[in-house]
């Protein structure tokens, strides 16, 4: 099973910020299921707050701690 969740950050008065979205419809049998809800989910982010920056995004296996460890891709 895989979870989705993206890195966005933005530019605010008090500087950037960054936060991670995880999704809340998964988890997904199948990676390009995950993958597909990632592109969702930034163009879902990217309606919402058009000055946001999506930076990186993961489709994790899920499991023991719930951390995540690093995101797939930075710009």
């Amino acid at each position: 099973m895989f979870y989705a969740s993206l890195l966005f950050c933005w530019i605010s008065l008090n500087g950037p910020q960054c936060v991670v979205a995880e999704d809340s419809l998964g988890p997904y049998k199948e990676i390009a299921q995950c993958q597909e809800r990632i592109e969702d989910m930034s163009e879902r982010i990217l309606e919402e707050m058009p000055f946001a920056e999506v930076r990186g995004s993961k489709c994790d296996r899920g499991g023991d701690s719930g951390v995540y460890k690093g995101f797939s891709e930075f710009t």
